[in-house]
């Protein structure tokens, strides 16, 4: 069964309806008490958090770094 080709009119007419449906449940599913917003929401908050702990981390670590180089400058001082 063959289908017959659209015109490029009515290629346009479908495109622009399809993008019309889509954008009114993409937006609608988007308002702040939409359940995509939700997820959305709750998935960057825990990349935050992770991003968070990841540079909390990274810091704990310089800091250790720093006070053992502080304390080599400490002794080596003191030994001159």
């Amino acid at each position: 069964m063959s289908h017959p080709r659209l015109s490029d009119e009515q290629s346009r007419g479908w495109n622009e309806w399809g993008t019309e449906v889509v954008e009114f449940h993409l937006k609608r599913l988007m308002r702040r008490d939409g359940w995509l917003c939700d997820l959305i929401g709750r998935a960057l908050a825990r990349e935050r958090r992770l991003m968070r702990e990841h540079v909390s981390g990274e810091l704990d670590a310089l800091r250790r770094e720093i006070a053992e180089l502080r304390s080599r400058v400490k002794a080596q001082r003191a030994t001159e």
